[in-house]
């Protein structure tokens, strides 16, 4: 069975309520053009992120445990996804993000 949901997760930085210079990384998931916010609660410098990557810059062991930490949550939320797919349910945003 095809599924017709779009889904799409996207990581950007939230720059207000935080220090200036300082942004805090969210992922943005959306499905069927329903949106769901999580913050991941990690602050980064605005000039050490790479908006095209969605990653931060840099090769420091700092930036290396962020990187990897991004992917893993990335791939938390894709399992999630997948999961409720091949359970056959309705699949909305706030249900992965759950």
């Amino acid at each position: 069975m095809l599924s017709s949901n779009t889904y799409s997760l996207l990581t950007w930085l939230y720059t207000q309520k935080v220090e200036p210079g300082f942004a805090i990384i969210y992922f943005r998931i959306t499905i069927n053009s329903k949106r769901a916010n999580i913050s991941l609660n990690k602050k980064i410098k605005i000039d050490s992120w790479d908006n095209s990557k969605s990653k931060a810059r840099g090769n420091t062991q700092d930036t290396r445990i962020l990187n990897h930490f991004l992917k893993e949550e990335e791939s938390k939320i894709a399992n999630s996804y997948r999961e409720l797919e091949l359970e056959g349910k309705l699949i909305t945003a706030q249900l992965v993000k759950a």
